[in-house]
């Protein structure tokens, strides 16, 4: 029974959100005198919007003029003011007092449906907008009430109509307050909605109009960069991530996959240094080897490629372009061993012993993690640029080391004399 009750509340809550006008009233203007004050318009566009802070603050200053300047809408604007903040407890009153104040006024039906619509209270904003229609016929304001409950309804097909009837309130009356946000949002869920069905084109020109109307939304921007994504925008779509980046949003993650796809796609157009520079942002903003995929292996090729041109050059004895060349490769790969190993080589010839040092050590403990055997002394190389820096401590430890980790290594022997020749000194 209580199912049933539920279901048949339901039906005729979206049945009157569904309402027409009859075909023998047609939309009117009302004849209420909206205030053209300056800080009351102000004030509708910052309740408009939802600027809390500033509303309160325009409110303030009004102080005891508001309701001399502003008449019932006073009353109604304290109460949009209390449902901004989800005060509906102390919005009501006010409703009422505008509604003895006047009760034939099209804006306290709409203010109600707005106020109430919002929090999901769909039973008593529909019999507002019932009652309203009753009472005042089919206004601007109350097809925009019955607007934005279609949009709160959030039934499938309840945007592109709530869509319609704010669109047919700013037809009657183009200077309807209360529509920029609620026109935003409209156009908003019609994007996804369209996204969702594939049209992607339809869902572009969508959502540039919710920001036409409601420039300060982030989900609205946020949307727009899936849109872009979706069209093969990931430039574009870039650069929308980027900017809500630096209004505090959280998204790096999703920028970082953004540019995976952008390495891609340009990949797919011919633009190996674009992908290679996606891979890199993508990998840089924490995306793992697993998660870039075959970025991944296109970061490795040209790892690759860089440590053959600075072998080239340190042949050359370019050791500047070569030492370049492999710092540049260990960026693209950070596992390449040979790039640390070619650098520290670099670094010792240019007597920078302490970035030999650096270099030859993450070799060694790579190496290590990997079980990789290595085709050079790199223990070897370490404890000379060690003694270098005056550790010969050090120096000796490390080939002490490789005796005790190596007993049958390549260099068993090779290390046995320098460890000799260490003592004697």
């Amino acid at each position: 029974m209580r199912a049933l009750i539920i279901l048949s509340v339901l039906l005729c809550l979206f049945s009157c959100a569904e309402e027409e006008p009859s075909s023998t009233s047609k939309v009117v203007r009302s004849e209420v005198e909206r205030s053209n004050d300056p800080r009351v318009v102000r004030l509708r566009n910052d309740l408009d919007l939802l600027h809390e802070a500033e509303a309160i603050e325009a409110i303030r200053q009004l102080g005891d003029e508001f309701e001399a300047i502003a008449g019932v809408e006073s009353y109604l604007l304290g109460a949009r003011l209390h449902g901004l903040r989800g005060d509906l407890n102390n919005a009501h009153p006010l409703l009422e007092d505008a509604r003895r104040l006047a009760p034939e006024d099209p804006r306290v039906y709409a203010t109600a449906v707005e106020l109430y619509a919002a929090p999901g209270q769909f039973d008593t904003a529909t019999e507002e907008l019932r009652e309203g229609l009753r009472i005042c016929g089919s206004t601007p304001e109350l097809l925009r009430a019955q607007g934005i409950l279609f949009l709160c309804i959030g039934k499938v097909n309840s945007p592109k109509r709530g869509l319609a009837k704010l669109l047919a309130a700013i037809e009657a009356d183009p200077d309807l307050p209360f529509t920029k946000r609620a026109l935003g949002q409209a156009y908003l869920l019609v994007a996804r909605r369209e996204l969702s069905e594939g049209n992607t084109q339809q869902a572009l020109v969508d959502i540039t109009a919710s920001l036409e109307h409601d420039p300060l939304e982030t989900d609205a921007w946020h949307f727009l960069a899936e849109v872009r994504s979706a069209a093969t925008e990931h430039e574009k779509a870039i650069a929308v991530l980027e900017r809500l980046i630096e209004m505090g949003q959280p998204l790096e993650a999703e920028l970082a996959l953004t540019h995976k796809r952008a390495g891609t796609k340009s990949l797919v157009t011919d633009d190996r240094s674009g992908a290679v520079d996606h891979f890199m942002v993508a990998r840089e903003m924490g995306l793992t080897d697993e998660e870039l995929g075959f970025g991944a292996q296109i970061l490795r090729d040209e790892a690759a490629e860089l440590v053959k041109a600075g072998l080239v050059l340190f042949r050359e004895s370019d050791l500047g372009g070569a030492r370049s060349s492999f710092e540049r490769a260990i960026e693209y790969d950070p596992g390449d061993l040979a790039a640390h190993n070619h650098l520290g080589v670099v670094q010792f010839r240019m007597s920078d012993y302490s970035g030999a040092v650096d270099s030859w050590r993450t070799v060694l403990l790579d190496a290590a993690e990997l079980d990789v055997e290595l085709p050079d002394p790199v223990h070897i190389n370490l404890a000379k640029a060690l003694i270098r820096m005056g550790d010969a401590e050090g120096a000796l430890l490390t080939l002490q080391d490789y005796l005790l980790e190596k007993p049958f290594g390549d260099y068993i022997d090779e290390t046995r004399e320098f460890v000799t020749l260490m003592q004697k000194e």
